[in-house]
């Protein structure tokens, strides 16, 4: 029992134990937490507002990917942007 958990889940034996504890990471850090707190939090808010934020979620990926990662922004990824941007802009302006 001296392998890690995952090893069981794939055919190749072959895994560190640093892609175990990257596997734990991510399912509790980022799943359960995130979630614990997105549902906590959404007590709060109504739910227009929630769903308003969270359709900015590709907007904050490409924003992270941009300043952490560098990566190269394209023409569709600047117009996708702006498109769900302004969307949201508008559901909130016309909100009545």
């Amino acid at each position: 029992m001296t392998e890690p958990i995952f090893n069981y889940f794939i055919k190749n034996n072959t895994i560190h134990i640093s892609f175990s504890y990257s596997m734990l990471y991510l399912i509790f850090i980022c799943t359960l937490i995130n979630f614990l707190l997105q549902n906590i939090s959404q007590k709060y808010v109504s739910a227009h507002r929630t769903g308003l934020i969270l359709s900015l979620e590709s907007v904050f990926g490409t924003l992270f990917a941009i300043f952490i990662f560098n990566e190269q922004l394209s023409i569709n990824f600047i117009a996708g942007i702006f498109m769900i941007f302004l969307g949201i802009i508008l559901v909130q302006f016309f909100e009545k």
